[in-house]
């Protein structure tokens, strides 16, 4: 077994011991969730845009089924294990790039670990999966390949990758904005010849867009797609308040503070080559990336963990006489052990009390309707947790899964969701039981004519869980 392999094992050992206690409950966030049951559905035949809908580009997607296909994984802990198998191999390409550039296995090591820590720490930082966890490792599996390779076509490989990232979420176009002037400002060539690989590195990213763009137009669907793929994203506009974005920015970077500190102490000093000039600009870009949107959801900042992770290690590397000078305290072996021990303890602590100790009421709900349910009866899981349907093997009666789309307004009105019709159908299918939750401020209670249908037509059969109570309604039948 080679040394690099080691490597790898002791990155997805160490992820597993992090995220053992966040690997066993059915919903962390509702992504994943949402993740599960499309992925699902496209392995029984439907095409997502047409039969089943999300917001989301159809990488993701195409991700879950493929490994629910190619290797039978099934159960929450599969999936929860491959999202850890993903960071972790996430971890030790930012390892790789490291060591290839400073030869310091301790710094390498650790710059791979600060992205493993951060992505186990908070629930919307990286505990939960979701699209960022599976299209930062393309973006890093890129940048070894173009930093790190020494092999003719590299370039394209190296774009084709970050191509498939595209697919899954296309904010990585700003990884490769980012990949791309480290190789234009970088690569020890001629101007002429960066420029070609540039162009080598677009050409191998548009492959895998224009290739599902072309599938949806074979099968007679481009409307569909071009719809959801250009016209929903800018649907949403971004009303933040100005002063919020900074503050957003600040959090992040609060969050992790010995992480963005040392990254900060690597741009302070300037003692570094252009390499790491570069990897500035791209962590830059993916600050614009997770901003932009104006949303302020925490697992946008995921996209930002890889180049700063490659800076907090290449800083370790090349400013240790700087940091011995000013941090001797800090700056030592015990300290380090000692520092990134406690913040690996704190998070696995966490975790226990979140999501171990945690009731899991989807699965209790599950097993309940599992015992109540017959062959041919319905389940509609309203505005609560679509993880029910994967969890009972039972197909969703309304093509939109994640309950916000259906629940909220403003997804109501990007995406044209025709609410009358899917109400009428819902009525003329008369599901054995619909599930409901407490309204959050968020949803609109404007579908008043379904939630008078409920209450007419159906019996409140039990409340199961206790801070976020799912009602569960069963179907009146009418005496003869």
């Amino acid at each position: 077994m080679s040394k690099q392999v080691k490597w790898w094992i002791g990155f997805v050992g160490l992820g597993l011991i992090l995220r053992f206690f966040s690997l066993f409950i059915s919903v962390i966030d509702h992504d994943d969730s949402t993740y599960l049951v499309i992925a699902q559905a496209l392995t029984a035949g439907q095409l997502y845009w047409v039969d089943i809908f999300d917001t989301k580009p159809i990488g993701i997607f195409l991700i879950y089924g493929f490994f629910m296909k190619a290797f039978g994984l099934t159960g929450i802990v599969s999936f929860r294990i491959l999202a850890t198998l993903f960071i972790a191999s996430t971890s030790f390409f930012i390892f790789r790039i490291i060591l290839s550039k400073t030869h310091h296995t301790k710094a390498a090591f650790l710059g791979g670990l600060s992205f493993l820590l951060m992505n186990s720490t908070f629930t919307f930082y990286g505990i939960s999966p979701n699209t960022e966890t599976y299209f930062t490792f393309f973006s890093a599996l890129a940048a070894l390949i173009v930093l790190s390779g020494q092999w003719r076509g590299r370039y394209f490989i190296g774009g084709l990758m970050l191509g498939i990232g595209f697919v899954i979420k296309y904010v990585v176009l700003f990884d490769m904005v980012g990949l791309g002037l480290i190789v234009l400002f970088t690569v020890d060539t001629h101007l002429s010849q960066r420029i070609g690989k540039v162009i080598w590195m677009a050409l191998g990213s548009i492959l895998p867009f224009f290739g599902v763009a072309f599938w949806y137009w074979s099968l007679g669907h481009w409307d569909t797609f071009y719809f959801h793929s250009f016209e929903v994203s800018g649907r949403y506009p971004s009303s933040a308040p100005i002063w919020e974005y900074p503050l957003h920015l600040v959090d992040f970077l609060g969050r992790f503070f010995i992480i963005s500190f040392l990254a900060g102490i690597f741009l302070y000093r300037r003692v570094y080559n252009s390499l790491g000039w570069n990897i500035h600009f791209w962590l830059f870009l993916t600050w614009l990336s997770a901003l932009i949107p104006g949303k302020f959801f925490g697992h946008y900042f995921i996209q930002s963990m890889v180049p700063m992770s490659l800076m907090f290690g290449l800083a370790l590397a090349n400013e240790g006489t700087f940091l011995r000078s000013k941090f001797k305290g800090l700056y030592q072996r015990k300290a380090g052990i000692i520092i990134f021990a406690l913040w690996a303890l704190t998070a696995i602590i966490f975790q226990k009390i979140d999501y171990w100790d945690r009731p899991d009421s989807n699965k209790e709900v599950a097993v309940y309707l599992g015992e109540k349910m017959e062959e041919g009866d319905q389940i509609y899981t309203g505005n609560s947790s679509q993880i029910v349907y994967y969890l009972i093997d039972k197909k969703s009666p309304i093509p939109y899964i994640h309950p916000s789309l259906f629940w909220q307004s403003q997804h109501i009105e990007a995406m044209e969701i025709p609410v009358d019709q899917i109400i009428a159908d819902l009525k003329e299918l008369e599901p054995e039981y619909i599930m409901m939750k407490p309204f959050s401020k968020k949803e609109t209670v404007s579908h008043l004519s379904m939630i008078k249908w409920i209450d007419q037509s159906y019996i409140k059969d039990t409340i199961i869980g206790g801070k976020d109570p799912i009602q569960i309604h069963q179907l009146k039948r009418v005496a003869y």
